[in-house]
């Protein structure tokens, strides 16, 4: 449950086995754009591919926006990856905002 609810804690539990910095969650949501792009290219509901992505930020500032968009926005995003990256950014705004 904890991978499918909070998966970046696989990135954390690779860093600490492989010694490599794991990614940032914008980079994963970066790569998860360009996979979006291709699946919904290819026939894929943007909807089917973000509901898996729900937690990526969870824990952080901004996680309660990124569930919002992923979940209840996706369906109306009409470019995919555009979407995924905006939320992304955003998350990280606000992050930012609040930190300040």
């Amino acid at each position: 449950r904890a991978a499918y609810r909070t998966p970046y804690i696989l990135a954390e539990i690779a860093e600490t086995l492989f010694g490599r910095a794991a990614p940032t969650r914008a980079a994963i949501a970066g790569l998860m754009a360009d996979y979006a792009d291709h699946m919904t290219a290819t026939g894929t509901r943007l909807h089917s591919i973000t509901r898996h992505m729900l937690g990526l930020y969870a824990g952080q500032r901004g996680a309660r926006y990124w569930r919002r968009q992923l979940g209840e926005e996706a369906r109306l995003a009409p470019d995919a990856g555009a979407f995924i990256r905006a939320a992304s950014d955003q998350c990280r705004l606000l992050a930012t905002h609040i930190a300040a």
